[in-house]
């Protein structure tokens, strides 16, 4: 039997990936999907803080045709309404909404929390500015998720500095409650609101010009 270099230390079992060098960590985590560093974010304060304040404003969460990830259906992005205030933002599966006190308040509870996460909150829908109004389609569903109505609710203009994700759920929310109040006498309902994109193709074409890309729909879905 050969025997054991000693110039070669065993590896110790105890040894935990928060043991490496702070810059590998962050490569390890800027790998991951968004939701995934989400999740990490919230498993510990070193990745909190590695994740917020580092991965989340140095890294790209734009897909193929510039829109932010947030807004694509497999992300969820969904935020809570009470008493017609905004009060956080979520993210999980789009499939499992239904109503606030039925299966959805289970998933609420399991989904992932980004109220405090203000660069993902914050960041322009789109990766670069772009010419063209954002329509964002208002659909009510009733029991078990099911669409009953669908209506135009609101359109943003692209061009400007402020066309973010904060903006769009905050001016959504302001017309929605402008337009639940003559309904209500006294106080508004809670209500979930989910948003994703919609729409394609990406990229528009015309003989003799370059392809441009095209501005999708935001569908806003209400739950209440």
């Amino acid at each position: 039997m050969a025997a054991s270099n000693p110039a070669i230390k065993p590896i110790s079992s105890s040894r935990r990936i928060t043991d490496l060098p702070v810059e590998i960590q962050t490569q390890i985590l800027s790998h991951l999907p968004l939701q995934s560093q989400v999740r990490a974010a919230k498993a510990c304060k070193l990745w909190e803080k590695i994740v917020t304040e580092v991965v989340f404003k140095k890294q790209s969460h734009y897909g193929d045709a510039g829109c932010h990830e947030l807004l694509n259906p497999k992300v969820g992005l969904t935020c809570e309404i009470r008493s017609g205030d905004f009060i956080d933002y979520f993210i999980g599966r789009r499939g499992k909404l239904h109503q606030l006190n039925g299966p959805y308040s289970r998933h609420l509870k399991e989904a992932l929390e980004i109220t405090t996460y203000k660069a993902l909150v914050e960041a322009p829908i789109f990766e670069s500015p772009r010419e063209g109004m954002l329509t964002v389609v208002l659909q009510r569903s009733g029991e078990r998720g099911l669409t009953t109505q669908t209506r135009e609710l609101l359109t943003l203009d692209l061009s400007r500095s402020w066309a973010t994700l904060g903006s769009l759920v905050h001016d959504a929310v302001h017309k929605i409650k402008y337009l639940m109040a003559p309904y209500f006498d006294r106080q508004l309902p809670n209500y979930t609101l989910e948003f994703f994109l919609v729409g394609s193709p990406w990229y528009m074409y015309h003989p003799g010009q370059p392809m441009r890309p095209t501005v999708p729909d935001v569908y806003c879905r209400i739950f209440i």
